[in-house]
């Protein structure tokens, strides 16, 4: 239940009691802005491409609204997110998300490139607004790198 609108939200008492309030304003936008990335890739591409997500919010928003907009499964190495597994072997492409710049990516995810920033249309400074959508290669096989990516916090 709301109680104040999302553009009201930055500093309330409301995101000092629940901090899921802030991180999951703005998950329309979010899915909208990984969806137009993933749709400026080559078919090619998509087809051996990854969504992987910093953090399980990123991966159940993309789980959960990105069906509509022709989004496959999201993975994320995240608390309990990461139980259901990584992505295929195949998959040597990712659509990284919840990563501030290419640097960070590395050195699991090589040659990222900026494909979108994320807005929440409201001004809101939660954990999504601004970061990068990035199109990477993986740098090592999924099975290799999984451990690495997972974790819990």
């Amino acid at each position: 239940l709301p109680l104040l609108p999302e553009r009201d939200l930055q500093g309330s008492v409301v995101i000092a009691l629940n901090q899921s309030q802030e991180d999951s304003v703005g998950w329309p936008q979010f899915v909208r802005t990984v969806a137009s990335a993933w749709q400026a890739l080559p078919a090619a591409e998509r087809r051996h491409t990854a969504i992987f997500t910093a953090n399980y919010g990123e991966a159940g928003a993309v789980d959960l609204l990105g069906r509509a907009l022709g989004l496959p499964r999201a993975y994320s190495g995240h608390n309990g997110f990461s139980e259901w597994g990584e992505p295929p072997a195949s998959d040597t492409r990712v659509l990284l998300l919840g990563y501030d710049d290419p640097a960070q990516a590395e050195p699991q995810f090589a040659r990222c490139r900026v494909l979108a920033r994320v807005n929440n249309g409201v001004g809101l400074n939660n954990q999504e607004q601004g970061l990068p959508v990035m199109g990477c290669a993986t740098a090592q096989r999924w099975a290799s790198m999984w451990l690495t990516l997972r974790h819990y916090d």
